[in-house]
């Protein structure tokens, strides 16, 4: 008896679960994620040193209206068979996603 009372319990745990008040749980997420500071960049190009795999790749960064407008390498002694691909790639995400 004591099983089928035990597993009829753990049953309608998610059940319980289920039933609670979606406006609630939106309330609490709205909580927990902290407001968003407003961020200024200042139009204009930016140049910049990172480290690669084989040297060093300097990259010029354009800014417009608070927005990535191009990304350009401008030195890199890498392969270039194997980093040119990467960098269009990882450039043309940057870009559409205006994040890094």
């Amino acid at each position: 008896m004591k099983k089928y009372i035990l597993s009829r319990r753990t049953c309608l745990l998610p059940l319980s679960a289920c039933s609670k008040d979606e406006k609630a749980s939106e309330d609490t997420k709205e909580k927990e994620q902290p407001a968003k500071a407003e961020k200024s960049i200042d139009d204009g190009s930016f140049e910049e040193v990172a480290t690669g795999h084989n040297c060093d790749i300097k990259l010029s960064v354009t800014f417009k209206d608070n927005k990535i407008e191009k990304i350009d390498v401008v030195e890199s002694s890498e392969t270039p068979t194997i980093a040119d691909t990467g960098f269009k790639e990882i450039i043309n995400r940057i870009l559409e996603h205006q994040n890094l």
